[in-house]
């Protein structure tokens, strides 16, 4: 979408990034289980050494309008690196432009910059446009329990979809 900046957050960008989590949590009918507040994330994504989290922002005219917060991740069956990608979310009225892709390509990226074997994350198995939108980009299931899917791009993935 033209006139969006996609870029990493600042410690100014928390206040909104925490309105998007708790839009997130409500779209997840999950609000009651957000204990996160504007100054953890500061805590944790910019005064912690190393940060628990690295976070790319969605701005248009100015306003945050989604998020991708990620971290790092060890297996010890691969021997490597992983991403986990915790949260991607546009607000609802940004959707369908590109936001997303531009957001999850951010985050791949970052992936491949530090040699993760994989990126993964966790998607509410009712959540088909999510799901459907994952698949899109060459994501496949891992399915995890019996409420949540988890998908992964692995590294080969993670080049094909960067290039």
């Amino acid at each position: 979408m033209s006139g969006t900046e996609v870029r990493l957050a600042t410690k100014d960008d928390c206040a909104s990034i925490m309105d998007l989590i708790m839009e997130l949590a409500v779209f997840e009918k999950l609000p009651e289980q957000v204990r996160i507040t504007k100054e953890t994330l500061i805590r944790d994504g910019f005064e912690s050494d190393p940060p628990y989290f690295q976070c790319f922002v969605a701005v248009n005219d100015s306003r945050v309008i989604g998020y991708a917060l990620y971290f790092y991740s060890y297996s010890t069956t691969e021997g490597g690196q992983g991403l986990y990608l915790e949260d991607l979310y546009v607000t609802e009225s940004m959707r369908g432009l590109g936001v997303g892709s531009r957001l999850f390509i951010e985050v791949a990226k970052q992936a491949v910059a530090t040699k993760s074997f994989c990126m993964q994350w966790c998607v509410l198995n009712w959540n088909m446009k999510a799901i459907n939108f994952y698949k899109s980009l060459g994501a496949f299931d891992l399915t995890l329990k019996d409420k949540w899917n988890m998908y992964r791009i692995d590294e080969e993935g993670l080049h094909s979809l960067c290039q």
